[in-house]
């Protein structure tokens, strides 16, 4: 991804919803080796660094295709409340927790656990 500006302007919201939308559509796809590639480095270690795709297959196994599919349909990127601060920034989607985000060579990932399959 591309970001046009470093001063937490237009583009880089942008940027942020576009790292939103691919990797919920990674997780609708059970693409998890992209969904990985979206994580930062410290929230990839944490599902086993080079594992992380199989272990975050693991997990999303534990989540009826029904349940993903209702909660992934419920996320609109669209409707995020972006915040960006620097090198940092948040996603607040109504009903989840604020997702939190770090630039990192020019791309945004996710750095914390993400969202929330719940089904709430």
């Amino acid at each position: 991804m591309a970001i046009l500006g470093g001063c937490g302007g237009s583009s880089d919201a942008s940027s942020v919803r576009d790292t939103m939308k691919q990797y919920l559509n990674d997780l609708s796809s059970k693409d998890t080796a992209g969904a990985c590639k979206l994580l930062a480095p410290a929230v990839r270690q944490q599902l086993g660094g080079d594992q992380c795709p199989d272990k975050l297959k693991g997990l999303l196994a534990l989540v009826p295709s029904a349940t993903l599919k209702k909660v992934l349909d419920k996320i609109d990127p669209d409707k995020a409340k972006i915040t960006v601060n620097g090198s940092t920034a948040s996603a607040t989607i109504s009903g989840q927790p604020a997702i939190p985000f770090i630039k990192q060579n020019g791309q945004w990932l996710i750095s914390s656990g993400g969202f929330s399959l719940s089904g709430r």
